[in-house]
């Protein structure tokens, strides 16, 4: 006979029943019992505290901020994403007063590839690490104690890399043009799209749709859909005169962000496989491209050394920022769209805040060009790589 959930257990303490209260306990409930728990030596004690704070007004909001200052990194990081939440303009000061991408540190350098390290993704789960290099390899690394689990033989540089949405399949832009899909668990390669051209650019852009069924490529100007399982082309767009460097897939996967070496960035309705927006002003190549989860805005990064902030809903540029002196390779936001991050020639990281376009943090310890950025799920981790053909993994802690 299956266990009744709501049956109490031995040592529950049920109103009604003749099991005595034990004479040392307390059960204080409202504000009284959120501060006592916030006062507990457990972590996860406190966080259930601070969800429960907000149910008390001003004054729980109030614990909340406070929590903040917390000295427990899971509680202060816990306080930071609940009010992100919130709208009140009390709490967009205190979360621009404190943001924890201002305390970045690396926590390792990853070393093992023999040449520039091209890009890096996150597993969906958070816990995995691909980074692919022209050392015509892809390497898979733990997050958690960095230790690498596998290496796979592409046999020709490694130019981008996507990952499906279930974890288990890995796409390969190649520079070549191909794509390579990987089930990347049994380290085999399930097939190849596309026809090689060692004479073109490669592949430097991919991006998955959020069913996990359509994969999307950049070439030479051509924004290309697949059937990866079918292994067929879908549907080609014009999208750019010259090569396509970024993708950018919106969480809803609704629309799809493309720029490219002709200075210019397109915005498509991917339902229609219509453009939207058609964003110019840069006087280079536009490298990189990253959209909020609410997909308003877009951030990008140009070869010309510049950031530029768009609002999407009004095709309008927000800002320009110098993002580096000589040239901007990879663009992130975190997943919260409070931060960006740039990286580029000058070896640096660079932090900001995506709302006022204030500088918060510089990263250093890189000895090359940064190559891409990328951030884990739970917006803790940003890791980087670089040509120095290393990976550094930049945390909380």
């Amino acid at each position: 006979m299956s266990q009744n959930p709501n049956q109490p257990r031995p040592f529950d303490v049920v109103l009604g029943s003749q099991i005595p209260t034990p004479s040392d306990a307390a059960v204080l409930g409202g504000l009284p019992g959120v501060k006592q728990r916030l006062a507990s030596t457990a972590p996860q004690n406190r966080i259930a505290a601070l969800k429960e704070a907000l149910q008390h007004g001003d004054a729980g909001l109030d614990l909340v901020i406070q929590a903040l200052q917390n000295e427990v990194i899971q509680v202060r990081w816990a306080a930071y994403s609940l009010l992100g939440q919130r709208k009140e303009p009390r709490i967009k000061q205190a979360l621009r007063e404190y943001n924890p991408w201002q305390k970045l540190t690396c926590l390792r350098t990853l070393e093992g590839h023999s040449h520039c390290v091209s890009c890096v993704i996150f597993s969906p789960d958070g816990q995995t690490i691909f980074t692919g290099s022209w050392d015509e390899t892809i390497k898979v690394w733990e997050l958690a104690t960095g230790w690498q689990i596998c290496t796979l033989d592409t046999q020709i540089g490694v130019d981008s890399l996507a990952i499906s949405p279930d974890g288990q399949t890995l796409f390969s832009g190649m520079g070549n043009t191909v794509i390579k899909v990987w089930d990347w668990q049994t380290r085999r390669e399930i097939s190849t799209l596309g026809q090689p051209n060692i004479s073109a650019m490669g592949v430097h852009a991919l991006a998955v749709s959020r069913d996990g069924q359509i994969l999307f490529s950049g070439d030479w100007g051509l924004l290309k859909a697949w059937d990866w399982q079918m292994g067929k082309e879908l549907y080609n767009l014009r999208a750019h005169s010259i090569q396509i460097y970024c993708l950018a897939i919106s969480l809803d996967g609704q629309t799809l962000v493309c720029a490219s070496r002709d200075k210019t960035i397109t915005v498509w309705d991917l339902p229609t496989a219509k453009q939207i927006h058609r964003f110019k002003g840069y006087s280079k190549a536009v490298t990189s491209v990253a959209l909020t989860g609410d997909k308003k805005t877009l951030v990008s990064g140009s070869w010309d050394g510049s950031i530029k902030v768009w609002d999407l809903e009004t095709g309008k540029e927000i800002y320009t920022l110098i993002g580096d002196k000589t040239q901007v390779n990879c663009v992130a936001i975190s997943p919260d769209g409070q931060t960006f991050f740039g990286g580029g020639g000058e070896n640096i990281i660079k932090v900001w805040d995506l709302q006022t376009g204030q500088q918060m943090n510089t990263l250093t310890g890189h000895k090359n060009h940064i190559n891409s950025l990328a951030i884990s799920p739970d917006g803790q981790t940003l890791v980087s790589c670089s040509w120095d053909k290393t990976i550094k993994v930049w945390g909380l802690a």
